[in-house]
């Protein structure tokens, strides 16, 4: 076949007519709006049916609000599984920002319920990392050393917050997580800071008399990559770091662990990701380890999240294959927006700065967000397209 055979014309390209090796990019995105569409119902309705679970009776509980409680967390798990599979972002980023800014529950129940999801999620792909030989073990176990004070300190904090300061600690944590998922939906919508193979110049003494570097096979390549790290005692200090943000606030930490790993220490983007599950696998008992005592972790609202998360992994996989992950990326990222939002009012409400909203204000944010998720699809779609 002829080179111009599979380019097409002048004429065809003013059109905007694709190849059909570029069919698949410049298709109409119909299946990921109407896939979004599905999903925000979904999370909606997951989130009424949490709520309406929750109302105080004056008769006790009802088995009937007991079964809109365990239906509504079941369904948010089901869902977010769903887009974080597709769009490469962990669900404990989603799980706990969207229950604090739009449930009543108690923060520290719901930063416990967020970790014990991501501690769940760690320990099915650490297995499947190691066996493979492409998690180091050395560098999660040194990694995990700080990982695990920093949130065994991070959720003793949070339960202290919570217990001196009361409804204005509520709020703070609100507050302060809104601001905390701003910056993580602007790293996101920067494509995230990440090297697959970064140059490692000069390793130090430290991290030679630890020996953490050993070679592995790398499939993609077909021949043993030899491993190089540094900076080990560096990248001990910031696991310790992100210990803390995680035990504190209650969300998954892969987002900030592989880049990390990853520009701090020169670990391969691929072997970043395996680690990255290793340690929260084995770390993120000791961070729920205060929340336990406290009688935080609540069996009835883990086990639904943890089936929900489990199957929604599942025909996330399955989605991945049809849809676009991209916009499904920026949708998500737009989602953070609004959420931080809520999480913002929310928490002005509980520091009693707040006493009424307006719902036509939330209508009208959501619109804004929408909208200015809608361009954000459309610029990236022309974008594949001209490419």
């Amino acid at each position: 076949m002829s080179e111009s055979n599979l380019t097409p014309s002048s004429e065809e390209s003013g059109r905007g007519s694709c190849t059909e090796m570029g069919m698949r990019r410049c298709r109409s995105p119909w299946l990921e709006c109407s896939t979004l569409a599905v999903i925000a119902i979904g999370v909606h309705g997951g989130l009424v049916l949490v709520t309406r679970g929750l109302e105080p009776l004056p008769g006790g509980v009802a088995p009937f609000h007991i079964a809109l409680l365990l239906g509504g967390l079941f369904l948010l798990g089901l869902l977010v599984a769903v887009v974080a599979v597709i769009s490469g972002i962990g669900g404990g980023v989603i799980y706990t920002p969207l229950l604090l800014a739009f449930t009543p529950l108690h923060s520290v129940i719901v930063r416990a319920t967020g970790l014990c999801v991501a501690l769940f999620s760690g320990i099915v792909s650490s297995g499947i990392f190691l066996s493979r030989g492409v998690g180091n073990l050395k560098i999660a176990v040194l990694c995990n050393l700080g990982y695990s004070a920093g949130g065994f300190l991070g959720a003793r904090m949070a339960i202290h917050t919570a217990q001196r300061m009361g409804e204005r600690g509520e709020g703070f944590i609100r507050i302060t997580l809104g601001a905390l998922v701003v910056l993580l939906a602007t790293y996101f919508a920067r494509g995230g800071l990440k090297r697959e193979w970064p140059e490692v110049r000069r390793v130090d003494r430290f991290t030679v008399r630890l020996r953490l570097c050993h070679p592995y096979y790398e499939p993609s390549l077909g021949r043993v990559v030899e491993c190089v790290v540094t900076r080990a005692g560096w990248g001990l200090a910031m696991m310790t770091f992100i210990g803390f943000v995680a035990g504190f606030f209650g969300l998954g930490a892969g987002w900030a662990i592989v880049p990390a790993l990853n520009f701090i220490m020169g670990v391969p983007l691929k072997m970043a990701a395996a680690i990255s599950n290793v340690i929260i696998g084995i770390g993120e008992p000791l961070t729920i380890a205060p929340y336990l005592s406290e009688g935080a972790v609540v069996a009835v609202l883990v086990a639904p999240l943890i089936v929900g998360h489990v199957i929604g992994g599942v025909l996330g996989a399955q989605l991945l294959v049809h849809v676009r992950s991209a916009s499904i990326r920026i949708a998500l990222i737009g989602v953070l927006f609004y959420t931080s939002f809520g999480l913002w009012i929310n928490g002005l409400r509980k520091l009693g700065v707040l006493s009424t909203w307006p719902p036509w204000l939330n209508v009208a944010v959501l619109m804004v967000v929408a909208v200015a998720t809608a361009v954000a699809m459309e610029r990236s779609r022309k974008e594949r397209r001209s490419a």
